[in-house]
């Protein structure tokens, strides 16, 4: 890949500076008792600045719109959940710690930017497989490879991208739930899994179905290991049954197109695919 010209850095670093102004405006403004330090405060600007730059840049570099659309939504949802509901308060003391009580919804998305952006990367590539492989406007991306991809090449990029989600969901199972070790990491490798499997379907043979039920999924998840939120909590404990269930789902779309619509994979992309 080129090296990034003036142009796109000059948009995604203004898409992390826009990220970073906010988040740090918010916790100002709410006067957050969570970062309270300097060295806080700067951690929170780097990588609510790093988590703003990166998807605008993968957009402006390949023309992928979910990397920075997702950003954006994600955004402006906290923002407006954050400036709509009580701000968090301090009630009391415990020695030395403050005790808090209220939602922690901007603290909370900054906290969380890495599971964040390994999301996007997946719907990313998502999105570069349906309008890639379809031809959904598909001229107007730059700086991608064409499909289908060689088989050995799918699974390394499913692979490859469940193996960050995975790593990313593991970390943050175990600051939000607070799970040891080897609970996170079991929970992690299943959700790469859950992850790969329909990736692989997408990018091999143009298989919708699965990708979709997860990402159906995968958003509940995230959704309330950050923010807090009961609905999705449950799900986190059936990753390895929606692997199963995603290559059941593969399956049965395969059977139906083909014998309903002709399809045998071929078709995807216009191409036979590479061995």
């Amino acid at each position: 890949m080129n090296r990034p010209n003036g142009t796109s850095t000059a948009l995604a670093s203004l898409g992390g500076l826009a990220n970073a102004v906010i988040v740090v405006g918010l916790l100002r403004y709410f006067e957050y008792p969570l970062v309270e330090t300097t060295i806080g405060f700067a951690s929170v600007v780097v990588t609510a600045f790093v988590f703003g730059f990166l998807p605008v840049l993968i957009s402006v570099r390949t023309g992928l719109l979910t990397p920075t659309i997702g950003f954006l939504t994600l955004l402006i949802g906290v923002v407006l959940v954050e400036i709509t509901t009580p701000a968090p308060e301090r009630v009391g003391r415990l020695g030395s710690s403050h005790i808090v009580e209220g939602p922690f919804y901007v603290y909370e998305y900054a906290d969380s930017w890495y599971v964040w952006l390994a999301l996007l990367l997946v719907a990313g590539v998502g999105e570069f497989a349906i309008r890639r492989g379809y031809g959904l406007g598909d001229q107007r991306l730059r700086r991608v490879p064409t499909l289908p991809l060689s088989q050995a090449a799918s699974v390394g990029v499913a692979v490859g991208l469940g193996s960050v989600l995975g790593a990313a969901t593991a970390l943050l199972t175990g600051v939000s739930l607070g799970l040891g070790p080897i609970e996170s990491v079991i929970i992690g490798c299943l959700v790469a899994a859950a992850t790969a499997i329909p990736l692989t379907a997408l990018l091999s043979s143009g298989i919708v179905a699965p990708f979709a039920l997860f990402a159906f999924w995968i958003v509940l998840v995230l959704r309330a290991l950050v923010f807090g939120s009961p609905t999705g909590i449950a799900a986190l404990a059936v990753p390895g049954l929606l692997a199963v269930l995603c290559t059941v789902v593969w399956i049965v779309e395969h059977l139906l197109r083909s014998r309903f619509r002709g399809w045998n994979g071929g078709r995807f992309a216009n191409s036979i695919r590479p061995r």
